[in-house]
């Protein structure tokens, strides 16, 4: 800017004798312009250029870095496990509440100690699943503090391994060691209490030993109507060895230790067909049956059958629950009766829900420290970002070629 400004102005006029007078009237003829008339030489505007694309290029433009993201994912873990009380590593209460709450205490401290206090989208885990609810408040919403129910195995997080996504739980999840993800892990000792239950009789863990205690009233196994005979006979016998009735009533929350029920179709969806597996093989009465509804806990499917190329559920379950999509006639074709025994105790078992406040002994044991790592921000590289870095090379190679065209413009006018 001041290289040009020096150009522009004009400098002292040269002191011209004149013999005549008539060149004086000559020069009265001139426009005003014509005599102040201002001119740049080409070597110097082209020097101009070149500064000033240098100037830029030193400069170092680049893209604006886009706003800090500062919205938090926080995933609550709901097993029945986080709502047992926090002790300390000898098994003795800590007087915190809940393992629970003491994760969301030492959330909030985590927030606290943020620069700008983050905004929060809740969700929780819930029989194995993630409910993406992402509902946004600065306290967990109080629907969400509830026990899922119990008898899901605990599984890996890492589908939420993400970039401003913190998970809530006692201790890291089985298979997960996040590289995103922040956590809050509430810890704790191990906590005494009833470990299973048969019948009225409730095994418990206290002060590391074992005890027999009395348990709760004897629960039972609700049938539905339409079951194969031959299964719901099974049944009784299974449920019998260990210590549960057998009802075609409901008998409450409080002893239903698991409901079987028979799928309901019309009868363009039934037919008779070949299905078995471990060992035994039968032949029914097939109801053809669609999945379940999405708020359902999610089942698995135990029994298949091959219709029309197609794999169609015949047996599914969660715990607490069995769904059979056939019925009679229903034959056992395997010839092995003990096969087809081992195989259905081993579901049953599977399914059937503890007791009331009995838990795994995995989930008694000691959780561990507790530990607290805020989530990772999205990465984000200005260097690499589109028209950030080749814009200062292209600067500094326009001041390049700006520069030399300017030495041989001089050039040519001093050789001229």
């Amino acid at each position: 800017m001041v290289l040009a400004l020096l150009s522009l102005r004009r400098g002292k006029p040269s002191s011209l004798h004149l013999g005549t007078l008539r060149l004086w009237r000559n020069l009265t003829g001139e426009s005003e312009g014509a005599r102040i008339r201002r001119h740049i030489p080409l070597a110097r505007v082209l020097l101009i250029g070149a500064l000033v694309a240098g100037a830029l290029a030193l400069a170092g433009p680049r893209q604006k870095d886009p706003p800090t993201q500062t919205t938090w994912h926080v995933v609550l873990d709901t097993r029945p496990a986080m709502f047992m009380e926090h002790t300390t590593s000898d098994g003795k209460p800590s007087g915190q509440g809940t393992r629970l709450a003491v994760g969301l205490s030492a959330l909030e401290r985590l927030l606290q100690q943020q620069d700008e206090r983050p905004d929060l989208r809740w969700s929780r885990r819930v029989s194995g699943v993630t409910r993406l609810d992402r509902v946004p408040g600065e306290r967990v919403p109080d629907a969400f503090v509830v026990s899922g129910p119990p008898g899901h195995e605990r599984s890996s997080w890492l589908a939420l391994d993400e970039p401003h996504t913190l998970w809530v739980s006692d201790s890291m999840p089985p298979g997960s060691h996040p590289e995103h993800a922040g956590y809050v892990l509430s810890g704790g000792g191990p906590v005494p209490g009833p470990v299973a239950s048969v019948g009225d009789r409730l095994l418990s863990v206290r002060g590391g030993e074992w005890v027999e205690e009395t348990g709760s009233p004897t629960r039972s196994v609700l049938l539905s109507d339409g079951l194969p005979a031959l299964l719901e006979s099974f049944v009784g016998v299974w449920a019998k060895e260990r210590g549960l009735g057998v009802s075609v009533s409901d008998p409450g929350d409080d002893t239903l230790a698991l409901r079987i029920v028979a799928a309901q179709a019309g009868e363009a969806t039934a037919r008779v067909g070949h299905f078995g597996r471990d060992g035994w093989q039968a032949s029914a009465l097939m109801v053809l049956v669609g999945e379940e509804s999405a708020a359902a806990p999610r089942a698995r499917h135990w029994l298949s059958a091959d219709v029309g190329g197609a794999s169609w559920p015949l047996v599914s379950w969660r715990p607490g629950w069995v769904r059979v999509a056939f019925g009679d006639p229903f034959e056992d074709r395997s010839g092995d009766p003990g096969a087809f025994a081992v195989s259905w105790g081993d579901l049953l078992d599977s399914a059937l829900l503890p007791a009331p406040n009995v838990r795994p002994q995995s989930e008694r044991e000691a959780a561990g420290p507790a530990i607290t790592r805020a989530p990772r921000s999205a990465s984000f590289n200005p260097v690499a970002a589109p028209g950030a870095w080749p814009l200062v090379r292209w600067l500094s190679a326009i001041a390049g070629v700006l520069l030399f065209a300017s030495a041989l413009t001089l050039k040519g006018n001093l050789n001229a």
